[in-house]
């Protein structure tokens, strides 16, 4: 891991402190001032899978570093250097969003009706998940945890021919290639073309009672009238097998069809542009804002990025304005949490550069 820490310029006591914390911190007003009261401006820095730029503010013989605070800010990209030639893009003015730990990954899901009527007046898309949540619309985005099987229905409603059609999956979320997603094509007539771009083993199914084992791109003929196609892939490395299946219109006019198709992406805990709070109280308890998520009405925002004097190993630093109101949890006892706000907060970050 690279890394740096120092002990920043830190203001005379006979003059306005440069870098100091205004706020408070569970109900009680807190001020923490470089050069006041033996207490330093330390910048430190470090790499893992990207930056983190960090200033605290803490005593000066600081021992576990009681009655500190605090900031870190993270890199908006990884890279392959160790060197930030852009420090103005990395730390930037505005809302930053704070870091949480236990973000799971999860899979996005868009879904989107396939309905070849979906612009006319009076059609309804109504969507129902397996863990109770609902949308509506012809294509809706639904994020859910991995490796788990997620049923997913779509009801479709004209009200003015009376059509009704449903149709349910068991989506497996699963983050191996255990993906059954597939498209088809009318070909001509009642010919159609389904297509699966996959490489695990495959069984198509379809409601003629044609079975198909092995072809990823076969083609079959229909007598008029809606029908469903089901794939089933079996991804033997990882033990997983998954099922998808669409209902598809043959040669009819004004009727409305459940079918839907799907896209999905992984989404990873998001490191990117992030912000980590952290103060240990005079008793040596620590307490952080990322074990758990944050209330809707937590802020942090970057007021004011300026150059400031480089420190004692060539090292730019960056003088930084911020306010912000979070909740803090004690790391051993998330039911402890607390507090903290400030609209007057300056601190400092060190960077390497070329």
């Amino acid at each position: 891991m690279l890394g740096c820490k120092k002990e920043s310029i830190i203001a005379e006591p006979d003059e306005v402190p440069v870098f100091y914390f205004e706020g408070n911190i569970k109900g009680d007003a807190v001020k923490y001032e470089a050069g006041n009261n033996q207490y330093f401006m330390n910048t430190e820095y470090y790499k893992d899978s990207i930056f983190w730029l960090k200033g605290l503010f803490a005593p000066k013989d600081c021992n576990n570093c009681n009655s500190s605070l605090s900031i870190e800010l993270s890199d908006y990209k990884v890279r392959s250097t160790n060197n930030i030639d852009d420090i103005m893009t990395l730390v930037h003015t505005g809302d930053y969003l704070f870091y949480d730990e236990n973000t799971a990954p999860q899979m996005r899901y868009t879904f989107k009706t396939d309905s070849l009527i979906s612009l006319l007046p009076n059609q309804k898309y109504n969507w129902s998940f397996g863990n109770g949540d609902t949308a509506s619309g012809s294509e809706v985005i639904k994020d859910m945890a991995i490796n788990q099987f997620m049923p997913v229905t779509l009801n479709v409603e004209n009200t003015s021919n009376g059509c009704i059609s449903t149709i349910e999956n068991l989506m497996n979320t699963s983050a191996t290639s255990c993906d059954p997603n597939f498209t088809y094509s009318n070909i001509n007539a009642n010919n159609f073309q389904f297509v699966y771009n996959g490489n695990q083993s495959v069984v198509w199914l379809f409601d003629n009672g044609l079975i198909i084992d092995s072809l990823h791109m076969p083609q079959v003929s229909f007598t008029p009238g809606i029908h469903t196609a089901c794939l089933n892939v079996f991804d033997v490395n990882n033990n997983c097998q998954a099922t998808f299946c669409r209902q598809f219109n043959v040669s009819l006019a004004g009727v409305c069809f459940a079918g839907y198709s799907y896209t999905r992406a992984l989404i990873t805990n998001d490191i990117f542009s992030k912000v980590k709070i952290t103060h240990t109280n005079k008793s040596g308890a620590t307490y952080v804002n990322y074990v758990k998520s944050q209330p809707m009405d937590s802020k942090f925002k970057v007021l004011e990025v300026l150059s400031y004097d480089k420190n004692e190993k060539g090292e730019a630093t960056l003088k930084i304005k911020v306010a912000f109101n979070c909740k803090l949890y004690n790391k051993n006892n998330l039911n402890d949490a607390i507090d903290i706000e400030t609209e007057n907060c300056v601190f400092a970050v060190a960077f390497p550069g070329n």
